[in-house]
């Protein structure tokens, strides 16, 4: 079935897009009353309710989510979703705008093809004209906005880089612990003693460990944090003296010798094009449009008419008021957030 409103289920990011009242967005709307105002772009309480009130009666759209009404009213569950998805499209626009985008007729019948194909002719059929022609161009404006984004990548800052350093080469503990693991008390002694002659710990960690992970790294595991291992190789590391191999201590994996030495972090200037490249991989698999809109929503002056719900900075959305909870066999609200291109009034599940 399709849905309005999307499931619990749904993820945060769901293909849907965000209407857009061209008159209400750009404060000229028919009304002097302000039902959203962000960052002193508004719409209108009369074209804000146009918008609802074309969803609510669209009766193709009500056979397949009827709990879009509630006693013939539209739920305020729904019309919180929509004061958030406007809320969002202000911000895409103000950022549309900023950049002197525009949208030719051939991306609006692109925007128009996939309204059609995402939701089916006959439910578009049942929307006024103006109410699918603002919706087409509002997915329009957001695609382009989001190919500009992604053709030009947030700049990595050198904050952006000190505090992946900071973060990656933390060490609360300030102990490095490595270990030589084997299966019994004879290779275990065995290995000590190599040691004791002036045989490498790490090269031993590599030739003769039977964690295989760590042996690689020449048994390195790391920074050492409390109640990340059992309890007897932890009491193990607490009571070695550092740069020099412990005894055999027995655990229910074996016999492990440790090392603890002093952690060191590497020089940044050594291991910043490693940084840099975490960093960019990392806003690689980043949706840009979804990444400006949570930088933005965190500080936007957002103001909400109460009888549509109320503004929540900290989550992105629009709480509806509350009536006591969500109505008998009525779920509560599920907030969405746009991803271009998939231009989906009502979600499928």
């Amino acid at each position: 079935m399709k849905r309005l409103l999307g499931s619990r289920a749904h993820r945060l990011l769901v293909g849907s897009v965000v209407l857009a009242a061209a008159a209400g967005l750009t404060g000229c709307g028919r009304s002097t009353s302000v039902a959203i105002e962000v960052d002193g772009r508004s719409i209108s309480i009369t074209d804000f309710e146009r918008e609802v009130e074309a969803v609510a009666g669209n009766e193709v759209l009500l056979e397949g989510q009827p709990t879009i009404l509630v006693d013939g009213e539209p739920a305020p569950e729904f019309v919180a979703n929509w004061a958030g998805r406007t809320v969002q499209q202000m911000v895409i626009d103000d950022e549309f705008e900023a950049r002197g985008l525009k949208v030719s007729d051939a991306e609006i019948d692109t925007a128009r093809a996939g309204f059609v194909e995402q939701n089916t002719q006959e439910v578009v059929d049942a929307f006024p004209d103006w109410f699918v022609q603002q919706f087409v161009e509002a997915d329009a404006r957001a695609r382009k906005l989001s190919e500009a984004l992604a053709a030009t990548p947030a700049e990595i800052s050198d904050a952006d880089i000190e505090a992946a350093y900071e973060q990656t080469y933390a060490c609360e503990s300030g102990v490095e612990v490595s270990h030589i693991l084997v299966a019994s008390q004879a290779d275990a002694d065995a290995i000590v003693a190599e040691l004791a002659g002036g045989a490498e710990f790490a090269t031993l960690a590599a030739e003769r460990s039977t964690d295989p992970g760590s042996a690689q790294q020449g048994g390195s595991l790391g920074c050492f944090a409390a109640g990340q291992y059992v309890a007897e190789f932890e009491q193990g590391v607490l009571a070695a003296t550092a740069g020099t191999p412990t005894a055999p201590v027995e655990s229910e994996f074996g016999f492990h010798i440790i090392l603890t030495e002093t952690f060191e972090r590497p020089p940044l200037a050594e291991v910043r094009e490693e940084i840099v490249a975490q960093l960019e991989t990392q806003q690689g698999g980043t949706d840009p449009l979804t990444t400006l809109l949570q930088a933005r929503l965190a500080d936007a002056d957002v103001e909400v008419d109460p009888r549509y719900g109320t503004w929540s900075a900290a989550t992105g959305q629009v709480t509806p008021p509350d009536t006591g909870g969500p109505a008998e066999g009525r779920e509560g609200p599920t907030q969405t957030t746009l991803e271009p291109g998939d231009p989906t009034l009502v979600p499928q599940d």
